[in-house]
């Protein structure tokens, strides 16, 4: 509740992720391609990731991304071939979490109660072979993440200090103005 001591505070939930049917379907792009990729039946499309980005360690929200289905960005995402640059060879995902992911990533249960599922904005899935990294900017919502493969560092930055931090000299991303 807003006001209270602890509002704003950042929660570690350890080990929560391993009760999660994903933590083992994400745990290598084997499992991922065999859970992911495979056709259920001949009416459904295979699961697609909108916001791929092709030849960038760093995210650039001001440049177009592509939409590619899980399969082809597992093939490509670490693929390394002679007749490409390593520029062109980075794929970077940030997309919405497609809905037969979405199924293997349940909220922990004192989220699905009392209708606070219901507040929920989006489900997104980052993913890279590594070394990629995002712009400093902040979210609309709160947050919960979830890091199922690999490692993730966060920088939590108190919003107190927002008028610092928010400046393009710091690398600062300003979504609003960006969309003007």
């Amino acid at each position: 509740v807003c006001g209270d001591p602890g509002w704003g505070t950042p929660l570690v939930l350890r080990e929560y992720a391993k009760s999660m049917r994903a933590f083992e379907r994400f745990a290598s792009d084997d499992r991922m391609r065999q859970a992911y990729t495979q056709r259920r039946d001949d009416f459904s499309p295979p699961p697609l990731l909108r916001g791929v980005e092709l030849g960038r360690r760093r995210e650039d929200r001001r440049l177009s991304t592509r939409s590619m289905s899980v399969g082809a960005f597992l093939d490509k995402y670490r693929q390394v071939t002679a007749s490409e640059s390593e520029e062109e060879r980075i794929l970077y995902a940030v997309s919405p979490l497609p809905a037969l992911l979405a199924e293997d990533v349940p909220l922990p249960s004192f989220l699905r109660c009392g209708g606070a599922a219901r507040r929920l904005h989006s489900l997104n899935l980052w993913m890279s072979s590594g070394g990629t990294e995002s712009v400093l900017h902040t979210d609309q919502y709160d947050n919960l993440n979830c890091v199922l493969a690999g490692s993730k560092r966060f920088l939590l930055i108190d919003s107190a200090y927002y008028g610092v931090v928010a400046d393009t000299r710091c690398g600062w991303y300003d979504a609003e103005k960006a969309a003007r």
